[in-house]
């Protein structure tokens, strides 16, 4: 059995967000003869620990299929002391692969709980538009540098080759590949940023909307059949955008732009990150929304007036000019520009009817700041005209506005 030891630089680790410690950690990646861990046997074994400079990283290598059960003891030995075992889909067929080997040869397990990469990052394949989860695919996505170019079936072919011919050239092609699986294990905890920004995690967040030019305000189908008549004033905004600029808590590997739709087709979200910068571009819309009571049977309905007072007002008008108030009309009504919320962050909430599902919340001219923020782009509509603007900083609650950016942020791999 041949042993291959190389002290590796370190690297960031991500293990707070993780949940691991990196001084108990272990990485790990076999290389098998199979699938079947009734049949095949594990050939190559590496891993990596952390070591007082950087990362130690320890390769055993079967000369000979017979050799499997040294090489199965020193990988067990290598976990004493480890309380986190860290590997890319080990979860699915590493671990039971090598649990099976140690039991069929009479091995001493040490394997604690791990840390499957590829279960963690997973969610994110859609979102990133990512064709495959294989760590290749993810590799090429953060341009991570690897020279191994062996597949899983060709590895199998070479170390039949290099048992019967014992060839140097052979043992170091092996040895690369899995050594290039361990370094690539390193490079895709960088995908934890992304995970971070889509969990809702960030340092901080500001708010900002166009100031004074022109509104540029176009008719909108909120797709609410049931809603038409309340819709009919209803438009959506290309120019009254709603910006909220976050600093993140990693810089990102690669830029991204994403967007997902509105409650109005044609209007949509959109999502622009760079580095440790991000801006989430919310449409608002124009007109008359309303905000409708959970408790509409502590209300009457004026039919001439159109509107609700509670009964304890209510019960001074004369009973031919109240009814008691539905679900449907126990509202108040305002006008003005309304943003969109995934979920209740800012209340109160409002809606196009009784019967929509879609959230908006109201944002007041008077709360934007007198102070311009900074010259910038109009938020990136269809087909709307583009010229630079004035943005104003808004004062939003900042516990709510924190709560709402991470709601929008968890939409989009929902909408992906």
């Amino acid at each position: 059995m041949l042993t291959i030891t190389e002290k590796i630089p370190a690297f960031d680790t991500y293990e707070d967000y993780l949940g691991y410690r990196s001084e108990s950690a272990l990485f790990f990646d076999i290389e098998t003869t199979g699938l079947s861990a009734a049949t095949s046997i594990v050939f190559l074994i590496g891993v990596m620990k952390k070591c007082d400079d950087g990362w130690q990283l320890t390769q055993w290598l079967a000369q000979h299929p017979e050799e499997e059960a040294l090489l199965l003891q020193a990988f067990s030995d290598a976990t004493a002391g480890c309380d986190t075992l860290i590997h890319f889909n080990g979860t699915t067929f590493d671990l039971p692969f090598i649990k099976k080997r140690m039991r069929r040869l009479g091995c001493t397990a040490n394997l604690k709980s791990s840390l499957d990469l590829y279960q963690k990052f997973r969610p994110l394949k859609q979102v990133l538009g990512l064709a495959r989860m294989n760590q290749t695919t993810l590799e090429q996505f953060l341009d991570w540098p690897r020279e191994d170019r062996l597949s899983g079936k060709q590895m199998v072919s070479l170390f039949q080759k290099y048992v019967a011919s014992q060839e140097p050239l052979l043992c170091d092609l092996l040895l690369l590949h899995n050594h290039d699986d361990l370094l690539g294990m390193t490079g895709l905890l960088r995908l934890c940023t992304y995970s971070m920004l889509f969990e809702g995690q960030f340092i901080t967040v500001n708010a900002s909307m166009p100031g004074d030019s022109p509104d540029r305000a176009r008719s909108a189908n909120t797709g609410d059949k049931a809603s038409t008549k309340e819709a009919a004033n209803i438009t959506g905004s290309s120019h009254n955008c709603l910006k909220l600029r976050l600093t993140l808590k990693a810089s990102l590997p690669q830029n991204i732009t994403l967007s997902v739709p509105c409650a109005f087709p044609g209007m949509v979200y959109t999502l622009t990150a760079s580095g440790t910068q991000a801006i989430l571009s919310i449409p608002g819309i124009c007109g008359e929304l309303r905000h409708f009571f959970p408790n509409w049977r502590d209300y009457y309905y004026l039919p001439l007036e159109d509107q609700v007072i509670h009964k304890s007002v209510g019960a001074f008008v004369d009973k031919e000019y109240r009814v008691p108030a539905t679900p449907a009309n126990c509202c108040i009504k305002k006008s003005g520009l309304f943003f969109p919320q995934p979920e209740e962050c800012f209340s109160p909430a409002f809606k196009v009817s009784h019967n929509s599902r879609e959230l908006f919340f109201t944002c007041p001219e008077h709360e934007a700041s007198a102070q311009p923020a900074h010259e910038s782009e109009p938020c990136p509509t269809p087909g709307a005209e583009s010229y630079p603007q004035q943005e104003m900083a808004l004062s939003l609650d900042h516990e709510r506005l924190v709560a709402y950016t991470a709601s929008l942020l968890r939409m989009f791999t929902r909408h992906a």
